[in-house]
């Protein structure tokens, strides 16, 4: 039996610095970074009701976001849908992580690639 995909919701907030730091001022000596910067706010319905689980942007969304998703991909060997919440569209940075997310669910633990290497050895 196929389990159905966890729901990871997102919507951008209007914060110009993210919890980790990084702010478009920051970036502004690389362009294309300072363009591309969102804080996104991650998080998940219970009960029907919105639970933030954290603040991210393109800088941190590794270390904060995926790395714990990937910990909970290896325990339950799930998939995730990423969603925007309210009517936004998912920023280009979740989308390309949920993509190689999902890659990683569908590949063995030999097989994960070196991304998925790279969260591991970033924790320990």
């Amino acid at each position: 039996m196929v389990k159905p995909p966890h729901n990871e919701w997102f919507h951008p907030l209007a914060k110009k610095v993210c919890a980790c730091g990084q702010s478009k001022h920051k970036l502004r000596k690389d362009p294309v970074k300072a363009a591309a910067f969102q804080v996104v706010a991650w998080g998940e319905y219970v009960y029907g009701k919105f639970r933030t689980v954290d603040h991210v942007c393109p800088e941190c969304v590794d270390e904060r976001m995926i790395s714990r998703l990937f910990d909970h991909l290896k325990k339950c060997g799930c998939a995730f849908a990423f969603k925007a919440r309210c009517g936004y569209s998912l920023p280009e940075f979740i989308k390309a992580r949920e993509a190689r997310l999902n890659q990683c669910s569908k590949s063995s633990d030999a097989e994960m690639g070196e991304w998925a290497k790279t969260l591991v050895s970033k924790k320990e």
